[in-house]
């Protein structure tokens, strides 16, 4: 499998949703589900991973890095067995041999970068709530 292969497929998934046997709550026309689709498996797809969650691909990854049995133990202490309750990659796509240096890159960008805009969020969240009571 190539990295061309797996954007392919991806890219061609948003028609193929017809395939994927979806758990109970989630179906082809969620709102929610468009969204898991385009942004964690467009980013792990993007990353040179194969289409498949993020959460998945931590705990499929588990015994071989120890920030992704970081993660999966996080995961799990959110939500039991986050990891084991996602669906495999889909459509038989496998990871490229950057998948994990991908993911290293995106996380050391995207993670300071949420923690960032967080920050900022509560921030000015709490100097709005001030200048209500001032």
């Amino acid at each position: 499998m190539t990295y061309a292969h797996n954007v392919k497929t991806w890219w061609r998934g948003w028609r193929r949703f017809d395939e994927i046997d979806f758990r109970e709550g989630w179906s082809a026309d969620s709102l929610l589900w468009w969204l898991l689709y385009a942004l964690n498996h467009g980013t792990r797809v993007l990353t040179g991973g194969a289409v498949v969650t993020w959460s998945r691909w931590f705990f499929l990854n588990r015994d071989k890095y120890r920030a992704a049995k970081f993660i999966t133990r996080f995961l799990n202490h959110l939500d039991q067995d986050h990891g084991r309750k996602s669906a495999d990659p889909l459509w038989r796509t496998i990871d490229t041999p950057w998948a994990a240096r991908g993911a290293v890159v995106f996380w050391g960008i995207v993670g300071p970068l949420a923690v960032w805009g967080i920050a900022k969020a509560v921030t000015a969240a709490a100097r709005f709530a001030w200048s209500l009571l001032t």
